[in-house]
């Protein structure tokens, strides 16, 4: 005969979901845990659905994305349903894989301007596909002081750009995470199969 038992919890109303989950807190006073995969009362979702749409709010207020974002966020598909979590991801690595490329063309002594304006195009269309305001005006500035063929004002644009490439992903971590956490709250809602 198979054991089950269950038991409510009464937890902080900071929500802090981990995938390692050891450290688990949340906004819900209480969650039904049972042997196995637990559940999650439907309520928890729909605060987390609920902050994320804040989170994602103030950052438009903030400038740092734009109404594309939004329009992003809301892509999914059965084979796909974190969509937003890849394509942010894919960002990360795109736009890492060439700053590092245009910090590498800046140290060397004959700098291709053409080729450098190129590159801060390709992140430039990267940013405007996922919405990301902050980096697309970075970029523009970039490609502006690569048109003038100024080592001196691009290397203080490439900086500029890199450091809002830094709060960009910075921000946009959080809602990656958010959206992990709402995932899994989905899958812990279903209970066990």
């Amino acid at each position: 005969m198979e054991k089950q038992f269950s038991f409510n919890l009464e937890l902080p109303e900071i929500f802090d979901f981990h995938l390692d989950f050891l450290n688990f807190k949340n906004t819900e006073n209480q969650v039904q845990l049972k042997y196995g995969p637990f559940l999650v009362n439907p309520q928890i979702i729909r605060q987390q659905r609920g902050l994320l749409q804040e989170y994602v709010q103030s950052l438009l207020g903030e400038g740092i994305i734009n109404d594309q974002f939004a329009s992003v966020q809301t892509l999914k598909s059965a084979d796909e349903p974190d969509a937003i979590i890849k394509l942010i991801t894919s960002y990360f690595v795109d736009v890492e894989a060439v700053l590092s490329e245009l910090t590498r063309s800046i140290d060397s002594s004959e700098a291709d301007f053409d080729q450098l304006a190129a590159q801060a195009n390709t992140i430039k269309e990267k940013s405007l596909c996922i919405g990301a305001e902050h980096m697309k005006l970075a970029c523009e500035n970039l490609i502006r002081a690569c048109e003038e063929k100024q080592g001196r004002k691009f290397s203080q644009a490439l900086d500029w750009m890199k450091l809002e490439f830094a709060q960009t992903q910075d921000k946009l971590d959080a809602v990656v995470q958010m959206q992990m956490e709402k995932r899994i709250l989905r899958l812990g809602s279903k209970g066990p199969k």
